[in-house]
C-alpha cells in the first residue's frame, strides 16, 4: 500500500478523500452491523490481522516515493477465509500500529483504511462471483477466483491512488509509477501469494510457514532500487555523485561514438566557498551547495546528469548537445546562480555566490572521457583567472605560464568543505565496477580457475562426472512419467534463474524453490534436467569456464537428489501425515543448502589453500 505524504490537501483532493471515505463507508457499515461474537472466523482473523499489521510496519521506500508492504500477502487470504463484515475491519486494525508509529497526518491514514476497504471488499466481490459461477467449487474455478481476486485487488488500489496523486500532488497517472509493469507485477506477486495461502490453508495449513518465508526476499529484492539509488546519489545535494556521473560518462560517450552524435559536459566551481565557510559557517556553505543543486535541477533538461564531483565541483552531463548549446546552458545556470540570493540560518543578510564553469565537447575537445574533464578543467581554470563568476568552452591553447599568471593561478583559492577531493581522472575504473564472480545462493558457483591444481580439477572432475552420473541413473530410473509437467517446472526453473536479481557481488533468485518443487513431485528424475537448466542459463549470462560449468552441472545434480531422497521416503503415510510432509520439505531443503555449499565450499578452499570450515561459514 502506498501512502500520500504531503501536509496539506487541495481543494480537489479534499473533496475526492471525501467521496472515498463515503463510498467506503457505504459499503463497509452495512456489513459491520452484522458483526456479533457468534461470528465465524474471529481466530482466523486475529492471526491475519496480526500478520499484516506486523507485516506493514516493515516498509520499503522507492526511490519515486512508492512504498510497498508486503502485508498484501496477509490481507488477500481474508477475502476466502473470512465472512465479509469482517473485512472492513481488518482494514483499520492493519493500520492501526503503523499509525502509533509513524504518526501520519489524519488524512493519510484515513484515506489509506478507506482505501483498502474498497480494494478487499472489491477483491471479495470478484471472487463470489467466479465462484458462485461454479457451486462444485471446482479447482479451476477456485483458482480463477484467486485470480479475479488479484486483479480487482490491484488495479483498485492504483486506480484510487494514482487520482489521489493527481489531486493532492499534481502528478500525471504515468509520472506516479503505479502503472509501470514493474509496480503492478509486483503487487500482483504479493496478492498472488496471498491465494496460495488461502490454498494451503485448505490443503494443509502446516506449508503456510514455507509459503510466507519467500517474503524476506521479496523485501530485500524491493529494497534494491532505494539502495541502488542511495549509491549513486550525494546525500548533501541530492545530485548524483561522482561515481554514478563517470559510470554516465562512458555510456554516453559510446553513444555518441557509436552514432556520431555530439555531446558535452560542464565543468563547474563554487567561487570562494571558503569564504563563505569562514565568514557564515560550513552550515551556510551546505546551504549554498543545496540551492545551486536547486538551480541545475530547475535549469537543465530531463534527461542531462547533473553530478556533484567533489567538495564545491559540480559536472553535468549534457547529450545531444553541441559546444554552442552546452555554453548557452552554462551561461544560463551563471546567470541563475549570480541572481539567487540563498537564505541561511546563520545569516541575517540572503547571501550571494557565483560559479566559474568550462566547457568541453566530443569530438571537437576530446574523444575519451579523461580529455573530456580534463578540457573542461581547464576551462575552469581560466574562467577563475579571467576574474571568476563567467563560462569558458574549452581552448587548444595552454594556460599562460609566466610569472604574473602563475601568481595569480596560485592566488585563486582552493574552495573547500572539508569533503573528500574531487577525482580529476576516470583511468582507474572503481572499485565497485570490478565486480568479482557472483555467487547465487542456491547454485555451486565455484571460483573462476585461470589454473587448475591437481586436487583442484580432481575434484571438479570427480563431482562433475559422479554427480551428472547419477541425476543419468535417476533420470533412468525414476518412476514418474509425468514428462510435460516435468518440463513446465525445468522451463519455470530456467525462467527464475534469468530473472536473478543482480546485486554488488551477488544476485538473488528464487529457482531454488523450483528445484526442491520439480524433485518433489517428480522425484530424482527431475535433477539432471533441472541442473541442467539452472547451469544453462547462468553460463548463458555470465559465460563462466568450462571447469565451472562441469562442476556446477555435477554439484547441483547431486543436491537436487539429495533433496529427491528425503522426500521419496514417504511421508504421508504417518499418521500426521501434513506435518510431517511439512517436516519433509524443511529437511530437504536443507539438504540441498548443506551438499550444495558444501560442495562449493571444498572447490574454493583447495584453490586458496584455506580449511573447508572457514570457507563453509
Amino acid at each position: 500500500m502506498k501512502a500520500v505524504a504531503e501536509n496539506q490537501l487541495s481543494r480537489g483532493a479534499k473533496a475526492y478523500l471525501l467521496a472515498i471515505a463515503a463510498t467506503a463507508a457505504a459499503v463497509a457499515v452495512p456489513a459491520v452491523m452484522q458483526l456479533s461474537p457468534a461470528t465465524a472466523g474471529w481466530t482466523t482473523f486475529f492471526v491475519l490481522a496480526g500478520a499484516a499489521a506486523a507485516a506493514q510496519l516493515f516498509v520499503v521506500h522507492t526511490p519515486r516515493d512508492q512504498s510497498y508492504h508486503t502485508s498484501t500477502a496477509f490481507v488477500l487470504p481474508a477475502v476466502f477465509l473470512l465472512p465479509p463484515e469482517l473485512i472492513p475491519v481488518l482494514a483499520v486494525v492493519q493500520h492501526i500500529p503503523e499509525w502509533l508509529k509513524v504518526r501520519y497526518a489524519w488524512f493519510i491514514q484515513s484515506f489509506n483504511i478507506c482505501n483498502q476497504t474498497l480494494n478487499l471488499m472489491g477483491a471479495w466481490g470478484a471472487a463470489q462471483l467466479v465462484l458462485s459461477a461454479s457451486p462444485g467449487g471446482e479447482l479451476h474455478a477456485r483458482a480463477l477466483a484467486g485470480l479475479a481476486a488479484c486483479v480487482v485487488y490491484v488495479l483498485l488500489n492504483h486506480v484510487l491512488l494514482g487520482v489521489m496523486l493527481k489531486l493532492a500532488r499534481g502528478h500525471s497517472l504515468r509520472s506516479t509509477g503505479l502503472f509501470s509493469l514493474e509496480s503492478l507485477s509486483t503487487d500482483l506477486v504479493l496478492a498472488g501469494l496471498g491465494v496460495v495461502i488461502w490454498g494451503l490453508s485448505r490443503w494443509n495449513p502446516w506449508l503456510i510457514p514455507f509459503a510466507i518465508s519467500p517474503l524476506v526476499l521479496i523485501q530485500r529484492s524491493l529494497s534494491v532500487p532505494a539502495l541502488q539509488e542511495e549509491a549513486r546519489v550525494d546525500p548533501k545535494t541530492g545530485l548524483f555523485n561522482a561515481r554514478h556521473f563517470a559510470t554516465a560518462l562512458r555510456e554516453e560517450l559510446a553513444r555518441a561514438v557509436r552514432f556520431e552524435r555530439p555531446m558535452s559536459i560542464v565543468m563547474a566551481d563554487l567561487d570562494l566557498l571558503r569564504d563563505i565557510n569562514n565568514t557564515y559557517g560550513h552550515l551556510a556553505g551546505d546551504a549554498v551547495l543545496r540551492g545551486i543543486a536547486a538551480i541545475f535541477r530547475m535549469e537543465l533538461r530531463d534527461y542531462d546528469v547533473p553530478a556533484r564531483f567533489g567538495g564545491e565541483e559540480f559536472a553535468l552531463l549534457l547529450p545531444e548537445t553541441s559546444p554552442d548549446q552546452a555554453l548557452e546552458i552554462a551561461e544560463r545556470i551563471r546567470q541563475k546562480v549570480a541572481e539567487t540570493q540563498f537564505d541561511v540560518e546563520t545569516s541575517s543578510e540572503p547571501i550571494r555566490a557565483t560559479l566559474s564553469l568550462g566547457v568541453a565537447a566530443y569530438p571537437a575537445d576530446g574523444a575519451d572521457a579523461n580529455e573530456l574533464i580534463h578540457q573542461a578543467d581547464l576551462a575552469v581554470y581560466r574562467a577563475k583567472l579571467q576574474g571568476r563568476n563567467r563560462a569558458l568552452t574549452a581552448s587548444p591553447e595552454p594556460l599562460l605560464a609566466s610569472a604574473e599568471h602563475r601568481a595569480r593561478l596560485a592566488a585563486v583559492p582552493q574552495d573547500g568543505d572539508l569533503d573528500a577531493p574531487a577525482p580529476r581522472s576516470l583511468a582507474e575504473p572503481d572499485a565497485l565496477d570490478r565486480r568479482a564472480a557472483e555467487f547465487r545462493p542456491h547454485a555451486a558457483v565455484g571460483p573462476r580457475f585461470l589454473e587448475l591444481s591437481p586436487p583442484l580439477a580432481a575434484l571438479i572432475a570427480l563431482v562433475g562426472l559422479a554427480g551428472v552420473g547419477a541425476a543419468v541413473l535417476g533420470l533412468i530410473f525414476g518412476t514418474s512419467d509425468d514428462i510435460l509437467g516435468l518440463l513446465a517446472v525445468v522451463a519455470l526453473v530456467g525462467g527464475a534463474q534469468a530473472l536473478a536479481v543482480e546485486l554488488e557481488g551477488g544476485s538473488i533468485s528464487v529457482s531454488a524453490v523450483g528445484v526442491l518443487a520439480g524433485v518433489a513431485l517428480f522425484g530424482p528424475r527431475a535433477a539432471l534436467p533441472l541442473a541442467v537448466a539452472i547451469t544453462a542459463v547462468h553460463w548463458s549470462s555470465d559465460r563462466i569456464p568450462i571447469s565451472r560449468l562441469v562442476f556446477n552441472l555435477g554439484s547441483l545434480s547431486f543436491a537436487s537428489l539429495a533433496a529427491a531422497a528425503v522426500f521419496s521416503v514417504g511421508w504421508a503415510g504417518t499418521p500426521t501425515g501434513h506435518l510431517v510432509t511439512a517436516a519433509a520439505g524443511l529437511v530437504a531443503g536443507a539438504a540441498y543448502f548443506l551438499v550444495n555449499t558444501g560442495l562449493t565450499s571444498a572447490a574454493m578452499a583447495l584453490e586458496g589453500h584455506d580449511r573447508w570450515r572457514a570457507v563453509w561459514t
